[in-house]
Order: structure tokens, then C-alpha cells, then sequence
């Protein structure tokens, strides 16, 4: 019998990032998509088994402060810790581009299935119907 090798959240998103630069997708593009991917290492752990997240796990993300607020660390001792809400926007990227990276995942066989709750499957493409830089039709698209 043999076993799935072990692929960690950190080597997939390497693994999204470098295809999309295969696919000729511009530099910002893919630096805005780290970033929003970073919240996702973070969260999870860079060493996370991507195989082993689950919709529950992914659910919770969504609704994490990770993805729902901007925390900024005081600069200085004595400083208050500075949060704000996220832009609806910038949230609805941060799904999005997760979405794609989970998908990417499936079709790369490191997953058995996109672990998405029930309210995020009808936004799933295939990588081949999504176009990751058309963000303002695909936020059309989401209703947003």
C-alpha cells in the first residue's frame, strides 16, 4: 500500500505561486497572492499537511481575525496595539485566492478534495475556467 507523500501548507502555496508564474501572470499579482496566502501559513502553520485541512479548519479562517482584521503591533513599549476591520474587498480577495490555491492543490493530486465549507463550493473553479487575474469580474461574479 503506498502512501500519499506529505505535502506542508508552506510548499504548496511555493507550488501555486511557481505555476502561476508559469502561466506568465504578472509579479504584482503574485506578491498580492503571497500575501494573502501568508495569512493562511500563519494561521495554520507552515508545516500544516495540506491534505489534512479540513472545511471546518478552512470555515474557521474565514471568520479568524487573521482574515477579517488588520493588527498592527505597537512600535514601541507602551504603545496600544492598533486593529481595524478589513475592507470587504480585501477579504472577499483573501477566500478567493485560498480558494484557487485549494483547488490547485486537488488537481495536483495533494488533496482528495477541496476542503471548503458548504457556502464557499459554488465559488470553486477548476484552475483551467479560473483567470486568477481578473479580480474585478471574477468580485463581479461573487456578487461583492
Amino acid at each position: 500500500m503506498s502512501r500519499k507523500k506529505t505535502i506542508t501548507l508552506k510548499q504548496a502555496v511555493e507550488g501555486f505561486l511557481e505555476h502561476l508564474r508559469e502561466l506568465g501572470k504578472n509579479e504584482r499579482t503574485i506578491y498580492t497572492y503571497a500575501r494573502h496566502l501568508d495569512l493562511a501559513i500563519e494561521h495554520f502553520g507552515e508545516g500544516k499537511d495540506i491534505a489534512k485541512i479540513l472545511p471546518v479548519h478552512v470555515a474557521a479562517f474565514f471568520k479568524s481575525d487573521s482574515v477579517n482584521k488588520l493588527i498592527r503591533e505597537p512600535k514601541k513599549e507602551g504603545e496600544p496595539r492598533r486593529e481595524r476591520s478589513r475592507s470587504p474587498h480585501t477579504i472577499a480577495q483573501t477566500k478567493r485566492v485560498l480558494r484557487m490555491m485549494l483547488v490547485f492543490c486537488k488537481e495536483q493530486g495533494w488533496t482528495d478534495k477541496v476542503p471548503l465549507p458548504k457556502s464557499e463550493m459554488g465559488k470553486v473553479k477548476t484552475s483551467a475556467e479560473a483567470d486568477p487575474t481578473a479580480e474585478g469580474e471574477q468580485a463581479a461574479a461573487d456578487g461583492e
